[in-house]
């Protein structure tokens, strides 16, 4: 079962985020352990759709082209998203 992605916008474009899993979180955890440089890409490559529900990035290349405007807003809403329920 998956959550529905949560819709934002960022720079005027409409946006979506989908809702880490559990092999998410491993699969970051083993990202930033052995390849910290790409964890942030990795974050926009795994997580960031266009408002059709389509992945924006191809590759992790590809995501470490976005725009840093656009990039820094989307990763804090990314993190936002795993640390949803901690309190």
């Amino acid at each position: 079962m998956r959550l529905k992605p949560v819709e934002i916008e960022i720079d005027g474009f409409p946006l979506k985020i989908s809702r880490p899993t559990i092999m998410d979180l491993i699969e970051a955890l083993q990202v930033n352990a052995t390849r910290p440089e790409e964890g942030r890409a990795w974050l926009l490559r795994r997580h960031l759709l266009d408002d059709s529900g389509a992945e924006v990035f191809a590759s992790i290349d590809d995501a470490k082209q976005c725009p840093a405007h656009i990039a820094a807003p989307a990763i804090l809403a990314i993190e936002r998203l795993y640390n949803e329920g901690r309190d």
